[in-house]
């Protein structure tokens, strides 16, 4: 027979804090894992194509003309911080016919209950406060 003697198995509190030390030293390396220098200064690109058909000016993005679009996307946040990609990103899309340019764009979000406690942000390009 072999005698096995049995390793006594750490606390529970003690193994919650090594996955939590280990969790803190690897999640900051993921904020700059997004971020690559070489292509933070290339802008976002799409194409316009020429529309054949009429667009009704509707908010919906669903005449047939728009999928021969390639839409901008991939932009950057400008706030607080310029070097992470937007979390929800935005396509925008261009065409055209003889006499008009047009723009839609698909803007994506999570959640549907806004609050606006402030709009301070958006009105500090100076002036009276």
């Amino acid at each position: 027979m072999e005698n096995s003697v049995a390793q006594p198995t750490p606390p529970a509190k003690e193994t919650t804090l090594k996955y939590l030390l280990l969790l803190l030293l690897v999640l900051p390396l993921g904020a700059f894992a997004q971020f690559d220098p070489a292509t933070a200064d290339v802008a976002p690109s799409s194409t316009a194509p020429r529309f054949t058909k009429a667009v009704v000016l509707d908010g919906r993005l669903d005449e047939s003309d728009w999928k021969k679009s390639s839409p901008a996307t991939n932009f950057w946040e400008t706030f607080p911080a310029d070097t992470s990609l937007a979390a929800q990103q935005t396509e925008i899309y261009f065409g055209f016919d003889d006499r008009n340019l047009y723009v839609g764009a698909k803007c994506y979000i999570n959640g549907t209950n806004f609050v606006i406690p402030s709009l301070r942000r958006d009105y500090r390009a100076g002036g009276k406060r």
